[in-house]
């Protein structure tokens, strides 16, 4: 959104660390404050303001009161991808090496992540489970999104940017790609991690994992 030049990048500042760091260099007194303080910051000259939302952000929200106050403002966009395993893998490394962007040269950690299929299935499994979340908030409050499709964006972007603008009232927005400033981070480990994951079988026998699948979806009722 940072490359069309009238919307501002969608940074995720209701991540609790950043909350607290705020409230002790602002002496913010309450998460509405906190709020507040940041939609004046980030606002554009049109009153635009962006974030980047979790579930757990969502349900922050819901609770302090806020999402109810700016709901009627407010458009969303939901961005899933094609490729679960391949977003578990970002997600993992990502978790590993506290590097989350391209724009960040060195892993924090100083670690080289370690692969797992155990924390790969975990991460496809709360992935899965985010996804039905925010799809049960859609329906539960009649909101039709936007819906992005990562591998789909990377390879067209004009329809989903012009989409974006004409929900918040920028028709013909554009996205002008000499101030892309984040690459995507796929590198040879990414395969790597595919590969060996495809290749194990798993540790849970066939049968076992559909039983436990039936049992989810209420087709088995444990006794």
């Amino acid at each position: 959104m940072l490359t069309t030049r009238q919307l501002p990048h969608a940074k995720e500042f209701l991540n609790a660390e950043e909350i607290v760091a705020a409230a002790a260099r602002h002496g913010h007194r309450n998460f509405q404050e906190y709020v507040s303080w940041q939609a004046r910051s980030l606002a554009t000259r049109r009153n635009i303001v962006t974030a980047k939302l979790s579930i757990s952000h969502l349900e922050m929200l819901g609770d302090s009161g806020i999402l109810e106050q700016i709901f009627d403002r407010s458009r969303f966009v939901f961005v899933t991808r094609e490729d679960t395993l391949g977003q578990a893998i970002s997600l993992e490394i990502a978790l590993q090496t506290g590097q989350w962007s391209s724009r960040m040269t060195k892993s924090p950690s100083g670690r080289p992540p370690r692969y797992s299929a155990r924390r790969l299935r975990k991460a496809m499994a709360i992935i899965g489970t985010q996804n039905r979340q925010f799809e049960a908030f859609f329906a539960g409050n009649r909101i039709e999104p936007v819906r992005i499709v990562y591998e789909r964006l990377i390879a067209e972007p004009e329809p989903y940017v012009r989409e974006i603008g004409r929900q918040v009232g920028l028709d013909g927005l554009r996205t002008d790609p000499s101030r892309l400033l984040l690459q995507r981070q796929r590198s040879a480990l990414n395969a790597e991690w595919r590969a060996r994951f495809l290749a194990e079988k798993p540790n849970v026998p066939l049968g076992n994992r559909i039983r436990s699948l039936l049992k989810r979806i209420g087709i088995i009722r444990p006794f």
